[in-house]
């Protein structure tokens, strides 16, 4: 078969490639589903009246983050983070760093996939099994993550707009219900419950540091730099301005009482009566979609990360030996959702994020040590 010029099509891609789009849109993909559930409960409880500004102060987390990606991979081109790792710190620390890299990514998978069968047990399915959910939630992301990273690329770009339009929806609907006053900020007790806020917000936002354990597949260095920067933004924006609208609608002590404070708020939300009823509706619609990207990207990444630290080129046979084993966790750990709301929200998941930056910066340092030697011998 030819092309109109002349020239024969190409049978396939000979790799998978990405465009700077179709990762803002990976990365915000990554960070938003979870974020969304149940992030803004524990802002309110922490940062009480300064919750919503704890989620923008978090979001400067993603500065330095950004400029960390850039570097690196100005430094080490076209290379995912387990490469990276091995090139710079050397073949068996580099596997070390990069299964750190894998077993971040696996507890992360763990907490999303739990938050999703949380999300649909309590709003739409309450009497059907947990497991069978998490089977469920699993076997899309096997499918995703099965026909490869392209694939799951371009229905983060679908998700994307769906999300867009939900709050096209959404934002009419809490204007009557909006409270400016709600959002004054009281900083009587100091700037800790802020700071806190703004920590643990952070540990969402800077997930877009993932992107760079598929850096390979971006056509140019620069193009993983807009998309961790677009990425970053992007999530942070949506994020936060659901979190403005729940605790102007609700104030902070409304928010802090449900388990998922914005879906509860939205459901208060009236608009195109008597068509659309039911607003929730289409939050969920639009988590179900960005859900599905997220799972299949993860265990695209646990697979792919396994696959290179073990030397393995095609990663594929990895996804469903490790999807079964990263299900059965999400279904002992954690037990319920207080434990998943207090303790992995709000210190695992910022903690696991602010561990994956650390190995960041140490690949980034090593490197850079390195060019100032070679460079220092030249002379």
């Amino acid at each position: 078969m030819k092309g109109s010029a002349g020239r024969p099509l190409p049978a396939r891609r000979p790799r998978s490639q990405i465009s700077a789009t179709e990762g803002i849109a990976l990365g915000t993909c990554l960070a938003w589903p979870t974020a969304v559930l149940y992030l803004p409960s524990v802002v309110a409880s922490e940062g009480r009246e300064n919750g919503w500004l704890g989620v923008l102060l978090g979001g400067v987390a993603v500065i330095p983050i950004t400029l960390l990606l850039a570097a690196l991979a100005g430094r080490l081109p076209r290379l995912g983070l387990v490469d990276q790792a091995g090139v710079a710190l050397g073949r068996w620390m580099g596997k070390v760093v990069g299964g750190l890299f894998v077993l971040g990514t696996g507890v992360l998978t763990i907490y999303a996939l739990r938050a999703g069968v949380e999300m649909v047990g309590l709003l739409t399915l309450p009497r059907t099994p947990p497991w069978v959910l998490a089977v469920v939630i699993t076997l899309q992301g096997v499918v995703g993550a099965w026909f490869g990273l392209e694939v799951v690329a371009r229905a983060a770009v679908l998700a994307f707009l769906s999300v867009g339009v939900v709050l096209v929806f959404l934002v009419p609907g809490f204007i009557p219900m909006f409270d400016a006053r709600r959002l004054f900020p009281v900083l009587a007790e100091g700037p800790g419950p802020l700071l806190r806020s703004a920590g643990v917000s952070a540990g969402f936002w800077g997930q877009v540091i993932l992107l760079a354990m598929s850096a390979e597949s971006f056509h140019a260095p620069s193009a993983l730099r807009a998309a961790t920067l677009g990425a970053g933004a992007g999530s942070l924006l949506v994020g936060w301005l659901m979190v403005v609208l729940a605790q102007g609608a609700a104030g902070w002590y409304g928010v802090s009482r449900f388990a998922m404070p914005a879906i509860e708020v939205v459901r208060s939300v009236r608009v195109l009566l008597p068509l659309l009823e039911r607003v929730d509706v289409l939050v969920v619609i639009g988590w179900t979609a960005m859900g599905f990207v997220q799972m299949a990207w993860l265990l695209w990444a646990c697979a792919r990360g396994v696959a290179r630290v073990l030397g393995l080129v095609d990663s594929r046979p990895l996804v469903m030996p490790l999807a079964a084993v990263l299900c059965a966790l999400s279904l002992t750990n954690p037990e319920d959702l207080v434990t998943l709301i207090l303790v992995w929200t709000r210190t695992v998941v910022p903690l696991v994020t602010a561990g994956l930056a650390g190995l960041v910066a140490l690949v980034w340092l090593v490197t850079a040590l390195r060019d100032l030697g070679v460079r220092g011998a030249g002379r």
